[in-house]
């Protein structure tokens, strides 16, 4: 456990306030997992384009990336208001079985 504790550097991708944080006496163990998969239970891509999924929450989403588009400011910051954020959007598309996803 020492040479993973010093070979690895916990990034969150997130502010979500339920991180998991893990240190010398973290124990793991094996879990009765929800569904029958040993892997990732990705969203279904149909599910995505009809609006199945509430937005708020995050899932797993699997797919060949075949188009990036550019970063686009969306909201842009008021001159006056130092503590105003710029909101960013990007267009991508993935593949998965003859279904294309475009957000």
């Amino acid at each position: 456990m020492r040479l993973l504790k010093e070979a690895v550097i916990m990034q969150s991708t997130t502010e979500h306030k339920y991180t998991i944080k893990f240190n010398e006496s973290t124990l793991f163990r094996k879990i009765q997992p929800v569904n029958g998969s040993n892997f990732l239970c990705c969203a279904n891509f149909r599910g995505i384009k009809r609006g199945r999924y509430h937005p708020m929450y995050c899932i797993d989403l699997c797919g060949a990336l075949v188009r990036v588009g550019d970063l686009i400011a969306t909201k842009l910051a008021q001159p006056a208001n130092i503590y105003n954020s710029i909101l960013y959007s990007l267009e991508f598309s993935l593949i998965n079985l003859g279904f294309e996803l475009f957000i």
